[in-house]
């Protein structure tokens, strides 16, 4: 009969225990990161779906505004005009222009208002005086690890980013957010240039790390788990 013996190594033993571990650590992280994208897709389900509100003069609880949709009344500064560089829209390559707004109640927030090919800012629509406008309130989020600083001194930035556009204008702004401007009229800026449909891959991703870690533990034992002739007939 035969029986069968577990001699790992050390070695192996330890390297398998920090392996697991991390890919344990790496499928939680997904499924952490589920749980905040859903909250998320949830919110703009939820903020979409809720009637058009007139926002006030101070906005800035970001939990209570973030992808709000609403209208405001004032007139752009074109004077104070800033473009974020390598945006896409339709397989197109521009910017994305920020245009401050004053309100008619004199504060001012920053509006994206859309998608531009370089070539084609000098012809872009700008109404004059008093507009209503439609959009979306949202945090900016186009700036991660590998994205340059923006440079003072240019209006061609990397990224949205309130804080440098008030310094480098000397405006102060009424929110940290920006309004994407939701109306998509012919000619440009394009609007509607809010990301709207978030991937949500995560789930995926968790499954595939907690396999990892147990096609690890399977592959430990299979490999250390020997035959052993047995003294018993």
């Amino acid at each position: 009969m035969k029986n069968f013996v577990f001699k790992p190594t050390f070695g192996a033993s330890i390297l398998t225990l920090i392996g697991v571990v991390l890919l344990l650590g790496l499928g939680t992280w997904q499924v952490q990161r589920l749980v905040w994208k859903n909250e998320i897709l949830n919110k703009i389900h939820e903020r979409m779906t809720d009637d058009i509100m007139i926002f006030p003069s101070q906005i800035l609880d970001v939990d209570q505004f973030d992808y709000a949709k609403g209208a405001v009344r004032g007139e752009f500064l074109y004077d104070k005009e800033f473009f974020v560089v390598s945006r896409h829209y339709n397989g197109e390559r521009g910017v994305h222009a920020l245009t401050p707004f004053r309100r008619l109640s004199g504060d001012l927030i920053l509006v994206n208002r859309g998608f531009v090919r370089e070539e084609d800012i000098p012809f872009m629509r700008r109404p004059k005086g008093v507009i209503i406008l439609n959009g979306i309130l949202h945090l900016p989020d186009d700036r991660n690890r590998f994205t340059p600083k923006n440079t003072s001194g240019s209006n061609m930035i990397y990224a949205s980013d309130v804080d440098f556009i008030a310094r480098e204008t000397g405006f102060e702004f009424s929110s940290p957010m920006v309004l994407y401007a939701s109306d998509v009229k012919s000619g440009v800026p394009v609007g509607g240039q809010i990301r709207l449909d978030i991937a949500n891959d995560h789930l995926e991703y968790a499954f595939f790390w907690y396999v990892m870690a147990l096609m690890m533990i399977v592959f430990y034992f299979s490999f250390f788990l020997k035959r052993a002739e047995d003294d018993v007939d």
